[in-house]
């Protein structure tokens, strides 16, 4: 039996208890305000959410007004922008630039990268750990602190537009901007991105959530056609777009992709009715850099503002004709856009720049501001704690560490790389050098948390022997001396191995592959030594031919400027592990949810395809392995991750609106356990045999116990129906699975929805 419930619908509940034991309540119904989006995607249907904060105040009254003594040229300045290289305009200094409308106190719109911190080589900035890497720590707590301080600093640099965050979900493991995302969960990254907008914005700037929709791998993103079924596109791919509108998001960026074969930029029923009509949506749309096609039609499908591409010309290399091109605004004065269009384009920026205070407290772009220093000591301290509770230490077999007191240590491997590319990428405020020795950052005194890996470990008394690695053999990290590695291996007591993989924006990794000098390096001092850690920079998920002999690994993503600091503390013992994943980790790319060519052209011949079907369907990451239980197992699976402490589950008690459990840590040292609630739907609802539907993040000390409650709402126990067009609730006898991971169940129980 199936029982229809109101169209406004609010995200799955969870209970997140932070390191100082208080109590943050993430029911999406009320505290948060995230809605849940509608959708048809076979013809784009409706969201229904609560929308944009600001409807209904003085805001709109005053936006209204602005809009009424504005000028046609003015109307039109506001929606085009300039990137930093243009030769049209100058001086402009960020890779998006609108002017000012003095005459009404309108300040000019500087748009800035990215989704981790300020970014497109702007130095003097926090080089924070990546999104993902962030979301590994399943804090709300810590997403607002970083949002607050990222927003401060782009404030500082003249910005008033941060491009991010970016609420693509994980499809591709081996995506190039999977660094970039949240993971492959749609509860926990919307759970995550409502404080991460609101921390940004509290610095008086907008956030500009991206890519809007279905931008989930680079390859041949300006024109691929990801074709994704209304029920999936719903219940995967929407949730943390709309959490991000609710949690007041100024603006949306649209993606280049096309969506069922319509480009996402001029896609009508994606952004009028999905997103402002029936999403609430009061705040503007903008082209993520030249993907608009043809701006009369964009305009009346509802994108609000255009960004360039080609910097030489005032259109972009994708248009026929651009926003700032003569005809677009004769097809404004003839009627083909109605002027009733502008004027809505320019007021959803106005409402929102009123709203989040850009006219009250307007940014000074300049060179001087861009060349300011924005970092600060305790922004650096945040990133050093950030990237030490999104640490997730793979494995410890043995309990290899931490590593006893003064025992000597050969590392091996590079060190420098430790942050995507592209406009993902931010500037490290400091290089790092050999032991003993670092180009200091430019605060008045270098800050601890940038210490070199080494230097960590010889702060805690240890003899530390600075090895072999591709870049000191002479050959740019294509050759690896054997010889040598294996002898300075054998000298020490314990050896840590730094292996990476970086990506970036326009490009996915061919494989999941390290380098091969990489593999060896580890084979090579394992051998060697049995006492070897290996500290992975990986962007996503990587193949570990090596695991089977290696005792412990530390899975640190890309974590920034602190990434030494964050692994050595867990090295030594000063910090117990506690993040978990939040992509699954397959054993190859052949034994995923992405098996043909038409659902995964990254692994095979990319420029043949136009089409990408999400056949999938709802079988993404964990959910695939659930549902297939003779496929082979992932390597690690989504949610893993262990630390020093061990930790018994008990006391589970499930009801239709809460999940209560007990955990007890019979370790030697406190520690944070997260506790994930799996819900298992009746077989005829067709969702995966698992589905997450909350967690708790509780710090236990030693010996300690701690109860804790996942709260469900009506959301937790519903689909989307395709017939109904609405969000359905469930009934009939629903699973429960609590655990450490998706495959790390320790409690099961039952109950009935009637």
């Amino acid at each position: 039996m199936l029982m229809l419930i109101p169209l406004f619908l609010f995200l799955h509940g969870a209970i997140i208890r932070v390191s100082d034991h208080t109590h943050q309540n993430l029911n999406m119904c009320g505290n948060m305000g995230l809605g849940i989006a509608m959708l048809s995607l076979s013809a784009l249907g409706c969201i229904v959410s609560a929308g944009s904060p600001w409807a209904g105040t003085d805001v709109v009254e005053k936006a209204k007004a602005i809009v009424n003594k504005m000028t046609v040229d003015e109307k039109m300045s506001m929606i085009y922008g300039r990137n930093a290289k243009s030769d049209i305009e100058s001086p402009l200094y960020y890779v998006g630039n609108v002017p000012e409308t003095a005459r009404l106190g309108l300040p000019p719109l500087s748009l800035e990268d990215g989704p981790q911190g300020v970014a497109d080589n702007l130095l003097n900035v926090t080089q924070w750990p990546s999104q993902l890497t962030v979301s590994q720590a399943w804090s709300t707590d810590l997403m607002a602190q970083w949002g607050t301080a990222m927003g401060r600093e782009q404030k500082k640099k003249g910005t008033n537009i941060m491009l991010g965050p970016d609420v693509n979900l994980a499809r591709v493991p081996w995506s190039g901007r999977v660094f970039e995302t949240m993971g492959e969960d749609p509860f926990l990254a919307s759970t995550l991105v409502s404080p991460l907008v609101r921390g940004i914005q509290a610095a008086n700037i907008s956030a500009c959530v991206k890519h809007y929709i279905f931008n989930n791998h680079e390859c041949n993103r300006q024109t691929v056609s990801s074709n994704v079924g209304e029920r999936t596109g719903r219940e995967l791919y929407l949730p943390a777009f709309e959490a991000a509108v609710d949690a007041g998001v100024g603006s949306v960026m649209c993606a280049f992709n096309r969506v069922n074969s319509t480009y996402a930029c001029e896609n009508s029923r994606a952004l009028n009715t999905l997103l402002k009509e029936d999403g609430g949506f009061r705040g503007w749309v903008v082209t993520d850099w030249g993907a608009q096609h043809d701006s009369i039609q964009s305009a009346l499908s509802g994108l609000d503002q255009e960004m360039e591409w080609d910097a030489n010309a005032n259109f972009t290399s994708y248009n026929t004709i651009g926003f700032a091109n003569p005809e677009f605004k004769e097809a404004v004065t003839n009627g083909t856009v109605p002027m009733s269009r502008l004027d809505n384009m320019v007021t959803r920026m106005i409402e929102p720049m009123l709203a989040l205070n850009l006219v009250a407290d307007p940014p000074n772009p300049s060179v001087a501001n861009t060349s300011s220093l924005a970092m600060t000591t305790k922004h650096l301290d945040l990133a050093a704690e950030i990237a030490g509770q999104s640490l997730v230490m793979l494995k410890n077999e043995k309990s290899i560490l931490p590593i006893r007191s003064g025992a000597s240590v050969a590392t091996f491997g590079n060190p420098w790389w430790r942050f995507g590319k592209g406009s993902g990428g931010v500037q490290s405020p400091y290089v790092p050098g050999a032991i003993n020795k670092a180009v200091p950052c430019k605060l008045p005194d270098c800050n601890p948390a940038t210490a070199y890996l080494p230097q960590i470990l010889v702060n805690a008394g240890h003899t530390v022997t600075v090895g072999s690695d591709g870049a000191q053999d002479g050959d740019g990290d294509k050759t690896f001396n054997v010889t040598r590695a294996a002898a300075e291996a054998a000298a020490a007591d314990y050896c840590v191995v730094i292996v990476y993989c970086v990506t970036g924006e326009g490009m996915d990794r061919p494989n999941i592959s390290l380098d091969a000098w990489q593999d060896l390096m580890v084979q090579t001092v394992v051998a060697a030594n049995k006492n070897t850690i290996v500290v992975a920079r990986v962007s996503g998920a990587f193949a570990m031919p090596w695991l089977d002999s290696v005792p412990a690994v530390l899975y640190q993503l890309m974590p920034g400027t602190a990434a030494g600091h964050a692994a050595g503390e867990v090295i030594v013992g000063d910090r117990n592990p506690s993040g978990k994943l939040t992509i699954t980790f397959p054993t190859s790319m052949n034994t995923t949810w992405l098996g043909s060519p038409v659902v995964n052209p990254v692994q095979y011949n990319c420029s043949a395809f136009a089409e990408v079907e999400y056949t999938e369907e709802l079988e993404v990451g964990y959910r695939y392995y659930a549902a297939h239980p003779d496929a082979p197992p992932p390597l690690y699976p989504f949610g893993h991750g262990v630390g020093f402490s061990k930790f018994v589950y008990g006391g589970l008690k499930a009801s239709s609106t809460e999940v209560t459990l007990t955990v007890q840590n019979t370790g030697l040292v406190s520690g944070v356990e997260i506790a994930q609630l799996y819900l298992g739907f009746p077989v005829a609802s067709g969702e995966p045999p698992k589905v997450l539907a909350g967690f708790s993040r509780a710090l236990v000390a030693k010996g300690a116990t701690e109860t804790l409650q996942i709260p469900l709402t009506d959301r937790s126990l519903s689909t989307w129906s395709v017939t109904a067009n609405a969000w359905v609730k469930v009934t009939g006898d629903f699973a429960v699975y609590v655990g450490a991971s998706s495959a790390d169940i320790r409690l099961t129980g039952k109950f009935t929805v009637g």
